[in-house]
């Protein structure tokens, strides 16, 4: 889940199955400047997502 701390409003919901994610990282993967979001689970699987929760191919 990505929430606005300035507002409490959530901004959008990832679903990984219920499984716990215990890593996340911003990172700038493909150089257009805008931060992807890299989550690892802890069932061994890594998710990447742009800056609106959608996955990234």
């Amino acid at each position: 889940m990505a929430t606005d701390f300035a507002t409490a409003k959530v901004l959008w919901r990832f679903d990984n199955f219920g499984y716990p994610t215990n890593r996340v990282r911003l990172v700038d993967l493909n150089g257009d400047g805008k931060l992807e979001v890299l989550l690892a689970s802890g069932t061994g699987y890594l998710y990447v997502l742009d800056g609106d929760g959608n996955p990234v191919s």
